[in-house]
């Protein structure tokens, strides 16, 4: 008897174009941008903040966009290192992402911030949704918002929202 094999706690990596090309709803001008930080990695400015948050040296900028695999961006890399480790199903959360139910302040951003991640999720997923889960951001800034998007997300396949632990 063959068993399957979950992956459960998979990541994205969002691309840097993510406002650009996934966002459906006003961000009212506060447009999240990527800059280079004071060592040369890329970071998300959002309402002034850099996110990721750095994390100290010892783990460091080092361990973001530098070094995410080809699969976090890419579905089909994804699928290509799942079949090398036998995984059949992955359930994909997200990484700087993970942030904008709670990092970002003003509500309507982090519904809007929150949208757009998951528009690129529900179309990453789509390369094999039988075999890639999203998990949908949801933005707890805006508790009727994130029941809203809870159910546009799963209507539209994914199999869960998360809330952070924080």
């Amino acid at each position: 008897m063959s068993r399957a094999v979950i992956d459960a706690d998979g990541h994205v990596a969002e691309p840097l174009d993510l406002f650009e090309k996934y966002a459906d709803m006003p961000l009212n001008g506060r447009m999240p941008r990527v800059v280079k930080d004071d060592l040369g990695y890329d970071r998300w400015v959002i309402e002034g903040k850099l996110y990721p948050i750095p994390e100290g040296r010892e783990i460091g900028p080092k361990l973001r966009y530098g070094v995410f695999r080809k699969g976090m961006l890419d579905a089909s890399e994804r699928l290509k290192d799942m079949d090398t480790e036998a995984i059949q199903t992955a359930v994909i959360f997200p990484s700087v992402a993970l942030r904008f139910g709670w990092g970002i302040e003003n509500p309507k951003l982090a519904v809007a911030a929150s949208r757009a991640y998951n528009n690129f999720l529900l179309e990453y997923c789509s390369a094999a949704p039988q075999r890639l889960k999203g998990v949908a951001a949801l933005p707890l800034q805006d508790p009727s918002g994130a029941a809203e998007e809870l159910r546009r997300c799963v209507g539209k396949g994914m199999v869960a929202g998360f809330v952070p632990p924080h």
